[in-house]
């Protein structure tokens, strides 16, 4: 059996997130709908792994900030998807990983083609910023205060930059 270029991408992705696994401690996977209570149920699940973990508390707070963005942010703009058409329920992924000397926080959901390049854009203006920077445009996103037509202000994308140790790393996938 072959398989197509797309599927060997595919099967290559698959195989490096289950490697990273095998290398790692898994605090938290999920793969499904995504929805308010489970935020709070995998939050929790979070907290209490990390604490055992003996992770520092500045630590902690920043790992919390992105996954609860990350998530809110599936839950929120997940566009494609089995429960796309449930107001405040996404379909994604997201898995907490430790390893020896750090934490990642891995998301993904599908989103529409066309949103794709906007979305490397903002990521990237975020990535190339300073803290201080970075500082300004969230303090100046607050006080424009517009609220999108999902309910949310724009943040997000800006918490975990501000969170993250180095530029948040993307990938997009092109999806049948």
């Amino acid at each position: 059996m072959s398989l197509n270029n797309n599927m060997q991408d595919n099967f290559f992705i698959a195989k490096k997130l289950y490697t990273e696994m095998q290398n790692s401690n898994v605090i938290v996977f999920h793969y499904g709908s995504v929805h308010f209570e489970l935020e709070d149920l995998l939050a929790t699940n979070i907290k209490e792994q990390l604490l055992k973990n003996e992770i520092p508390k500045n630590l902690r707070s920043r790992i919390k900030k992105s996954f609860v963005e990350s998530f809110q942010n599936i839950r929120v703009h997940s566009k494609v998807g089995i429960s796309a058409e449930v107001k405040g329920e996404g379909y994604g992924l997201i898995c907490v990983l430790q390893k020896k000397d750090e934490v990642v926080v891995l998301s993904g959901n599908l989103v529409p083609n066309d949103e794709k390049v906007l979305l490397a854009k903002k990521i990237d203006k975020l990535n190339s910023m300073t803290p201080a920077e970075l500082q300004t445009a969230k303090r100046n996103q607050h006080k424009v205060g517009e609220i999108s037509d999902k309910g949310g202000a724009g943040l997000g994308l800006m918490t975990m930059a501000e969170v993250v140790d180095g530029p948040i790393q993307y990938y997009f996938e092109a999806a049948d």
